[in-house]
């Protein structure tokens, strides 16, 4: 079902995530119209109602749609489960697969989008080396895998530069917050005992 509200929307993928969730919240509260993408659909009709266009297919989105916006916020979760090597795949494939999907979108618009932001995370900076700041100037540092993974988004998402799209990349560092982000099991483990201090705020 498509929403009953006019004007340009703003498409988001990883919608039910934690962030995503508060962001189409909000966008719902400024009155925008908001398209989600979601592999689970009913799970996110569930969640925002029938005022919300639902896809899980971003073919469905007739070439004539007016977006305005692109929030790119999909992926597997990162936390809680071992970084095998089969995993690893599914992180970078299920960022990168939907950054894919997303160009093809843009691609078969009639006018597309004004801007695209996406999501990666400070991991992208690797890990300090000695005294070494890192900023939003430092680069990446290839062959460490969060660097990757998070350059691999980076490199998907420039492309769109190339379809006239403004393109913005978050990076995110831990998201707190209650009922979800990395509190709850930064909070369980220290109820255990096994809390640990994460770097030293430099």
């Amino acid at each position: 079902m498509q929403p009953q509200s006019h004007g340009p929307s703003v498409l988001v993928t990883g919608a039910t995530g934690f962030i995503g969730t508060a962001l189409v919240g909000q966008l719902r509260g400024e009155g925008r119209r908001v398209i989600v993408f979601s592999r689970s659909k009913s799970k996110a009709v569930s969640a925002f109602g029938s005022d919300v266009w639902v896809v899980d297919r971003l073919e469905d989105i007739p070439a004539e749609t007016e977006i305005d916006a692109v929030v790119h916020l999909a992926g597997a979760t990162v936390l809680g489960i071992p970084w095998t090597q089969a995993r690893r795949e599914v992180l970078v494939s299920s960022r990168t697969g939907v950054m894919q999907g997303l160009l093809a979108l843009m691609r078969r618009l009639r006018q597309p989008p004004r801007v695209l932001v996406a999501a990666s995370a400070v991991g992208y900076y690797g890990v300090q080396q000695g005294n070494d700041s890192l900023d939003e100037h430092a680069g990446s540092q290839p062959g460490r895998f969060q660097s990757d993974l998070c350059a691999a988004i980076d490199l998907e998402a420039r492309r769109a530069e190339g379809l006239g799209v403004r393109v913005v990349r978050i990076r995110f560092g831990i998201v707190l917050g209650h009922g979800g982000g990395a509190y709850p099991g930064l909070a369980a483990s220290s109820r255990l005992g096994l809390g640990a201090v994460l770097g030293d705020g430099a």
